[in-house]
């Protein structure tokens, strides 16, 4: 027993940065969002939530508004692909809006044809619903019986509730759902997708 050795292959990562911008600039952003949300409809027809989006309807990509924040979240995408041992320069293609408030939610999804993706935070308020991240080998066949404490071997999901200013980056086949919010204000996240 002694001799024995536990390797950790095939980590499944999730990047978390803090403020990536001004307060200013992210006080601009929700102002947009809020105005994008009076004048276009909500888009995602596929989608079984009850959350209002802009994907397929306004395209943050062709939006002036949203141009340094995509510059700096691709920075950030640089460093992430950097530390999987990549130096290969991704370009965000898509970007949308979603504005959810008490009762509405996100069903578990993936983002296909992408590789990196990721959440910026803009405004999260008490109750804004956890973004959950799944355990990519999940649903395991035979599970481990009698686990007495979770640990990094055993994890089925991650929760993580941003604070305002946050962004997570994570490989687009990792499966994810937004918790059902209980906030009255309204909690604004913007996704990006990269290729």
């Amino acid at each position: 027993m002694n001799n024995s050795t536990i390797h950790m292959w095939f980590p499944t990562s999730i990047y978390e940065a803090k403020e990536i911008i001004s307060r200013e600039e992210n006080e601009k952003l929700v102002k947009t969002s809020l105005d994008i949300r009076e004048k276009i409809p909500s888009g995602g027809e596929n989608w079984n939530c009850n959350i209002y989006n802009t994907l397929e309807t306004h395209d943050l990509v062709n939006d002036n508004n949203f141009q340094n924040l995509i510059n700096v979240i691709t920075q950030h995408v640089d460093e992430y692909i950097r530390a999987h041992g990549s130096d290969h320069k991704y370009k965000c293609f898509e970007g949308w809006i979603n504005v959810g408030s008490t009762g509405t939610y996100q069903e578990f999804h993936t983002h296909p044809n992408s590789t990196i993706s990721a959440v910026y935070y803009a405004k999260m308020p008490e109750g804004g619903g956890s973004i959950v991240f799944e355990n990519p080998v999940e649903p395991d066949m035979l599970p481990i019986k009698g686990i007495k404490e979770d640990n990094n071997l055993n994890f089925k999901s991650a929760k993580y509730n941003p604070d305002q200013g946050t962004l997570l980056l994570f490989r687009s086949y990792l499966r994810h759902m937004v918790m059902v919010g209980t906030n009255n204000d309204p909690r604004i996240t913007f996704a990006f997708n990269f290729n």
